[in-house]
């Protein structure tokens, strides 16, 4: 269970003991925001600090069950409640005077002691903040404001991030009077601003609550020299960006067991460097011999699943897949841990979080530096899905792959004496359906792509072992089989009897050469290593900032005999390209 306060409604600064200094608004959105909290958050013990004026509960409404009122007089007794009493999260939506008198008068003003017209002079102060003052009372608490501002979006965002970094609060929602009611700026620790409704914004509050942060323990011991500061603060200035008052975007360097990188709130690009010397996931804290940039904890993350030695974050969007948002310094950025593992052992260097920006990792400054300068470009995965829109479209092309294929379909039903059932593998979403004069059931198999077309049946590997297939077909895919698959397709194509068709090549392709693909232009290369027995296939796409990289197997001939062993092989030989049909 949680304890959450809220405030709502005008705070007022007391005058005297009937009159006060307020604002015209009501607080009915936060009495609104109080409510739906509540819903979603039935558990925990929420409280709502307003002044006694101040209607809660409409007509006719039912008191909420978790949620109690502490009503208070004016600003004074709100800041005492607020900063002297304990809560995992404070809410601090009420519209709180910041114009009071500095002296409230004792009972009534004496109005009658004075004439008509007669100037008075009751000397004003700016009241202090009270949610400036949370964090230092409870800074492991979520804090969440909120800034209405009657002006432009502009000025709305910088007033928004001046009330975010001076209280520290975990995130301010900004609007303006005519929009409070539709839409919300958010603007979080990280940089980040994030547009949403109303119903949204409450989403957001809830997700926000239950975050769990990181925290720093300072460590004072020996750190490895930094031989390379030259070249981090190259690339830091080539990133960072300014937005008031701080700079957002960082560096981080492997060095040792731990990394360096920029400080917490940096106002200025300095020399000034944190160093890292190891995250603990699981209790949540960075030890550090300062307070380190809120990315520490996904850095850390980006260098275990990598390898990697320079990692690079700016607030810009590039060209690669993005991530949903996730906050800064909190649990959730563990969650997308297996994300960058896989991105990774697929050959793709960067990622993007929406809201957030890019992250990139590289082996060199040399490489990250190419990379910002647009000399080197970063590796981007396949997206299979997307298979027809970016390849060659050469690989879309009919080619004598499937001549053959329609005529030892024809050849296989008319030796059965019956209609055949097809399993094609690696389909890229390109299904060559053959109609359905011959082939009794057509089955696909590709876990690389979802199969919509209603003419086959989609199915998974454990599917392969229990269909029965008379005719089994690998355009373009059997290279990327290892050879355990191969081996295990072998023995289902022995059960069944069945006839297998796939195209491979002789000699392993090297080449450079231009291409076209339905939605760009580029280069299109390969190379071989002879060590690993695969080739790298690239796509440069013109104008991009990323290249396309996969991978997949070259087998010899010879290899390919004793890989097949127990099925008759008939080659047919035609330049690189060899069609190799094989059966019982």
């Amino acid at each position: 269970m949680k304890k959450i306060l809220i405030s709502i409604g005008p705070i007022y600064g007391k005058l005297d003991s009937v009159k006060i200094i307020t604002n015209k608004f009501k607080g009915g959105l936060a009495a609104l925001t109080a409510k739906k909290l509540a819903e979603k958050r039935p558990k925990d013990k929420i409280t709502i600090v307003k002044c006694k004026e101040t209607e809660f509960y409409k007509q006719g409404e039912s008191e909420i069950k978790n949620l109690s009122i502490v009503n208070v007089e004016d600003f004074y007794e709100y800041e005492k409640f607020v900063l002297n009493n304990k809560f995992d999260a404070y809410i601090l939506a009420a519209a709180v005077a910041n114009l009071i008198p500095k002296s409230p008068y004792k009972g009534k003003f004496p109005s009658h002691n004075y004439k008509e017209e007669e100037i008075i002079n009751i000397p004003f102060i700016i009241a202090r903040r009270a949610i400036n003052r949370v964090k230092k009372n409870f800074p492991r608490a979520t804090l969440i404001g909120y800034k209405l501002f009657d002006g432009n979006e502009e000025e709305l965002i910088k007033a928004g991030w001046k009330l975010l970094t001076e209280s520290k609060a975990n995130a301010v929602f900004c609007n303006t009077p005519e929009t409070a009611k539709e839409k919300k700026i958010c603007l979080l620790p990280d940089g980040a601003k994030i547009r949403m409704n109303f119903e949204e914004h409450i989403s957001f509050i809830n997700r926000i609550i239950n975050l769990k942060w990181y925290k720093t323990n300072i460590v004072e011991k020996k750190k490895p020299k930094f031989r390379e500061s030259k070249e981090f603060f190259d690339l830091l200035n080539k990133t960072a960006e300014s937005y008031y008052p701080y700079y957002f975007g960082c560096v981080a360097c492997k060095i040792g067991k731990g990394f360096y990188t920029t400080l917490r709130g940096k106002k200025e690009i300095n020399k000034k460097l944190a160093y890292v010397y190891k995250v603990n996931h699981k209790y949540k804290i960075v030890f550090a011999d300062k307070k380190a940039s809120l990315n520490a904890p996904l850095l850390d993350i980006i260098f275990n699943a990598t390898g990697a030695k320079v990692v690079v974050h700016a607030h810009k969007k590039i060209d690669f897949p993005a991530l949903d948002y996730v906050f800064s310094g909190t649990s959730e950025e563990d969650d997308i841990r297996r994300k960058i593992i896989e991105m990774n052992v697929q050959g793709c260097n960067a990622l993007n979080i929406n809201h957030h920006g890019y992250y990139s990792w590289f082996s060199s400054f040399e490489e990250a530096r190419n990379f910002l300068s647009g000399r080197n470009k970063a590796l981007r995965k396949i997206n299979w899905e997307d298979y027809n829109e970016n390849f060659p479209e050469r690989y879309l092309e009919k080619s004598m792959f499937d001549d053959i294929v329609i005529n030892e379909i024809e050849s296989l039903a008319r030796k059965l004496k019956r209609k055949i059932n097809v399993l094609e593998i690696g389909s890229n979403k390109l299904i060559r359906y053959y109609g359905n004069r011959f082939i009794n059931k057509y089955y696909v198999f590709d876990p690389n792509v979802n199969v919509t077309d209603r003419r086959v049946e989609a199915i998974g590997e454990k599917e392969i072992k229990s269909k029965d297939f008379d005719f089994i077909i690998m355009r373009n895919s059997f290279n990327y089989l290892n050879k355990n698959e191969i081996k295990y397709l072998v023995k289902s194509a022995r059960k069944n009897k069945a006839l297998v068709l796939f195209n491979t090549f002789k000699f392993p392709t090297i080449m450079d050469r231009l291409y076209q693909s339905k939605t760009s232009n580029g280069v299109e290369s390969s190379r071989y290593d002879e060590k690993t027995g695969k080739i790298t296939h690239t796509l440069s796409p013109k104008g991009k900032n990323f290249i396309i990289k996969h991978e997949f197997f070259y087998y010899p001939m010879q290899e390919i005999r004793l890989l097949l062993k127990g099925l008759k092989l008939i080659v047919d030989e035609r330049e690189n390209t060899l069609y190799v049909k094989a059966g019982p």
